[in-house]
């Protein structure tokens, strides 16, 4: 006899701000295990329409008019050719079949991550450890304090410290990856986690091939 409590194909559920969310953690949880560059670009660009549309909503507009302006620069109006000939090159197939896209760094994942976790602090906070390693991760390669962080990130910070001058992307991936492991065995609770300084999203895509420095 069937268990009618037991529901064997489950239904999907969420609110536009959770579809955000777990889109974000998902390409941040892709990211670091170095899975598929263009399915992690899916999910960071579908959170990104989500959260730009939410924040304008809520009239939360700051993050969204700096990058705007940002944009404008001719290093901002690169990244953002790039992120949108991508985008764009994802969604459909009727009259391009054969087309090939190249010549994008996937770098642009990063920062687009990092962009999606900008408008999320507009209207809510980094409260999975996802969005956090994310953003932790981002300010500690450019060596940019904060203050408001969790225990974890600190003992991560005193070892991988060495590891924040590599010069390949691969091993920044791995100690991103660490730190993640970390605040997921920590389940941490939502912080504001203000950076001394505001960086520019697209910093690691302008030159994909230099390793971590201070900002400009």
């Amino acid at each position: 006899m069937n268990d009618p409590e037991i529901v064997a194909w489950p239904e999907i559920c969420a609110t536009k701000i959770e579809a955000a969310k777990r889109q974000l953690d998902a390409g941040v949880r892709m990211l670091f295990a170095k899975e598929d560059a263009l399915a992690v670009h899916t999910l960071a660009f579908a959170a990104y329409g989500l959260l730009a549309d939410l924040s304008k909503g809520a009239g939360r507009t700051d993050t969204l008019r700096r990058l705007e302006a940002d944009a404008k620069l001719q290093d901002g109006k690169e990244f953002w050719d790039d992120l949108k000939r991508l985008a764009n090159f994802l969604k459909h197939a009727d009259r391009d079949s054969t087309e090939m896209i190249r010549g994008i760094p996937e770098e642009l994942n990063e920062a687009a991550l990092l962009i999606d976790c900008f408008l999320l602090r507009e209207i809510s906070d980094l409260s999975s450890p996802e969005s956090q390693a994310l953003w932790l991760w981002h300010h500690a390669l450019f060596f940019i304090n904060i203050d408001d962080a969790p225990d974890e990130y600190r003992e991560w910070i005193d070892e991988s410290h060495p590891r924040l001058h590599a010069e390949t992307r691969e091993e920044r991936i791995d100690i991103g990856a660490l730190l993640l492991q970390k605040l997921r065995r920590a389940a941490p609770k939502p912080y504001r986690m203000d950076p001394d300084q505001i960086l520019l999203p697209w910093r690691l895509v302008i030159r994909p091939t230099i390793g971590p420095r201070q900002p400009s």
